[in-house]
């Protein structure tokens, strides 16, 4: 599926969530606390707040998982993953071509976990 088929779904998907439209332009933390060159980035596109909104809720879906089956040497192992993937975001700066490329990277990781149990 390409990139506007992929954005389509996760529109479809935060639509029928009952989120307003306007939330997806802004990624799901505070822009006005943003300090890194890599979060204002995100900021500052639609497209990466739109990426960034999916990996948090990836990421949060499979920790809350793993949190409820006392799984706690795999939530350790994807805490450490995310902590890595944040510094790794945050290296790239304000490079959008950089940021697009590691959260795609970091979506297929969460994408290919093991269903939730």
């Amino acid at each position: 599926m390409g990139r506007c088929g992929k954005l389509l779904v996760i529109l479809i998907a935060v639509g029928a969530s009952g989120l307003p439209l306007a939330s997806l332009a802004a990624p799901p933390f505070n822009c006005s606390k943003a300090t890194e060159q890599a979060e204002i980035a995100v900021c500052d596109s639609a497209d990466l707040a739109l990426i960034d909104r999916e990996m948090n809720r990836l990421y949060f879906t499979r920790r809350d998982a793993l949190k409820a089956s006392g799984k706690q040497d795999e939530l350790d192992a994807l805490r450490s993953e995310q902590r890595a993937f944040l510094k790794s975001r945050n290296d790239c700066g304000y490079d959008t071509a950089c940021l697009t490329a590691l959260y795609k990277k970091r979506l297929d990781v969460l994408n290919q976990l093991p269903p939730k149990q």
